[in-house]
């Protein structure tokens, strides 16, 4: 086996090979996809951090809404009867996106003082 290629989408966003290092907002889906060269069939396992990943034995590999916990460093592994082989890195950190404050609303209590001590208050709008 020669060698094999990955890369990997970020739906609708970006697209990376091997050897990058994308940042990824929660929520979004990450696809993963590798070719290799050699005599076919292969066999495939996805890995993060060196340890296979359950399930994913395709050459395609998709998580449909990232986590922080899906940050890594993924790699994918071909294998044929003459051996196996690895793929380059793809290092993926998934941040909580950062949001700006917008719709922001003021409001007022006001309280006033009667003759013989009472006091009441009522909400007053920024108009009163």
């Amino acid at each position: 086996m020669k060698r094999i290629i990955a890369s990997f989408l970020l739906v609708a966003t970006a697209a990376a090979q091997t050897g990058d290092t994308l940042t990824v907002n929660t929520g979004q889906q990450m696809a993963f996809s590798a070719t290799a060269e050699g005599t076919t069939p292969f066999t495939w396992q996805w890995l993060k951090n060196g340890v296979a990943i359950a399930g994913a034995t395709n050459a395609t590999y998709t998580i449909s809404s990232a986590t922080t916990t899906d940050s890594g460093t993924y790699r994918a592994k071909a294998t044929n009867s003459a051996g196996s082989a690895d793929s380059n890195a793809l290092v993926i950190t998934v941040v909580v996106p950062v949001v700006a404050p917008k719709n922001v609303v003021a409001s007022v209590v006001v309280t006033t003082l009667t003759q013989g001590g009472n006091s009441g208050s009522r909400p007053r709008s920024p108009k009163d």
